[in-house]
C-alpha cells in the first residue's frame, strides 16, 4: 500500500474497491511486479493514463532501482529521469 501510494494512488479507495481507473490499474500492477523483486523490468509507454503528478512519481519509483530496466516511450522527462543508456528507433 505504501509504494501504491507513492505512486499518487488512493489506497483507501482501492481497499474500498472501488472500480480502478487505467491509471490507477497500471500503478498496482507495477508495485503487485515489485513485490516479487524482479530482476528485469520491461515497461511499453508506463506514463499512459497518468496525470502529471503520478508521472514524476513513477520516475522517482524508477530512478533508484538498479535492476535492468527497458521503457519503450515518449515521455522525454521519464526517459531523462531514468535511463543511463538509450536506443531510439525511428
Amino acid at each position: 500500500m505504501t509504494a501504491y501510494a507513492q505512486l499518487n494512488a488512493d489506497p483507501e479507495d482501492l481497499l474500498a474497491g472501488h472500480e480502478l481507473s487505467a491509471g490507477e490499474g497500471h500503478k498496482l500492477l507495477l508495485c503487485l511486479g515489485f513485490l516479487k523483486q524482479p530482476h528485469l523490468l520491461i515497461l511499453d509507454e508506463p506514463t499512459n493514463h497518468l496525470d502529471l503528478r503520478s508521472q514524476a512519481a513513477l520516475a522517482e519509483v524508477l530512478a533508484p532501482y538498479h535492476e535492468a530496466q527497458v521503457i519503450v516511450s515518449h515521455d522525454e522527462g521519464l526517459l531523462e529521469a531514468v535511463c543511463s543508456i538509450r536506443w531510439e528507433v525511428e
